[in-house]
C-alpha cells in the first residue's frame, strides 16, 4: 500500500521533508511515498524530487487518499496558518516523521512534525506537535518542546530546558541547562542562552541579548 502524504508547504525544507519521508517509508520497507504540496502563496505548481513532478495546490481540496499532513514550513507563524486552514480542510496530521538516521532514545512525540537526520534525542524528553529537529540537532534530558517550535540545523538544546509554542531556535544556537525560551520568541544564529528569555522577542549573540530595533 502506498502512502499519501500532504506537505504544508513547497519551498526548501518542505522538499527535504518529502526526501526525509521517502527514507523513512523505504527504511520501514513500505513502497515509495505519494506527495502533494499545498502553497497558497507562491506561484509555484510542480516540485520534482528523485526525477518525479509532485503537484502544488492551492485550492485545499485534495485527491481520494490524501488525508493527512505533514509541516513543510520551519518558521512558527507560518506552521500556525497552515495547520488551521489543513484542520479546517479536514485532513488530520500524520504521526511525526523520525528519519532513519536520528536518534530517539527515549521520548513522547506528538504529530505533524519531522525529526531529520542527525538528531540526538536522548532521556524523558516530551516533544510538542508540529515540532522540526532539523539536522543534527542534539536534546538534551528531561527537555520539554511545546507544539510549533522549530530548531534550526546543528542547535544544541541542554538538559531541562523548556522551549514554549511557537518559539525558533536559528542555525547552531545553543540553550543552556534548565533555561525557558518563550512562545514566539526567536533566537538568531549561533546565540548562546544563558538565562531565560521572554516570549515574543528576538535574542542575538553571545550570551543572547534582546535585538533592539
Amino acid at each position: 500500500m502506498v502512502e499519501r502524504y500532504v506537505i504544508l508547504g513547497a519551498g526548501g525544507f518542505a522538499r527535504e521533508a518529502a526526501l526525509h519521508i521517502m527514507d523513512y517509508e523505504l527504511f520501514h520497507g513500505h513502497d515509495k511515498p505519494d506527495f502533494l504540496f499545498v502553497d497558497d502563496i507562491t506561484a509555484t505548481t510542480e516540485i520534482k524530487l528523485r526525477n518525479v513532478n509532485y503537484p502544488v495546490i492551492k485550492d485545499w481540496f485534495f485527491p481520494a487518499g490524501f488525508t493527512r499532513f505533514t509541516i513543510g514550513i520551519g518558521q512558527p507563524q507560518a506552521k500556525k496558518v497552515m495547520v488551521a486552514k489543513a484542520l479546517q480542510a479536514g485532513l488530520e496530521p500524520h504521526k511525526t516523521i523520525i528519519h532513519p538516521g536520528a536518534l530517539v532514545q527515549d521520548a513522547k512525540i506528538g504529530n505533524g512534525g519531522i525529526i531529520a537526520p542527525g538528531v540526538v534525542v536522548t532521556t524523558n524528553i516530551i516533544i510538542g506537535d508540529y515540532v522540526i529537529l532539523n539536522l543534527n540537532c542534539t536534546v538534551g534530558h528531561d527537555t520539554v518542546i511545546e507544539d510549533f517550535v522549530t530548531c534550526n540545523p546543528l542547535c544544541s538544546i541542554s538538559g531541562n530546558v523548556r522551549l514554549e509554542n511557537g518559539c525558533f531556535i536559528g542555525a547552531g544556537a545553543t540553550v543552556l541547562e534548565k533555561k525557558t525560551v518563550g512562545g514566539d520568541a526567536v533566537v538568531g544564529a549561533q546565540a548562546c542562552v544563558v538565562s531565560d528569555l521572554p516570549p515574543q522577542t528576538t535574542y542575538v549573540g553571545i550570551p543572547a541579548k534582546e535585538l533592539k530595533k
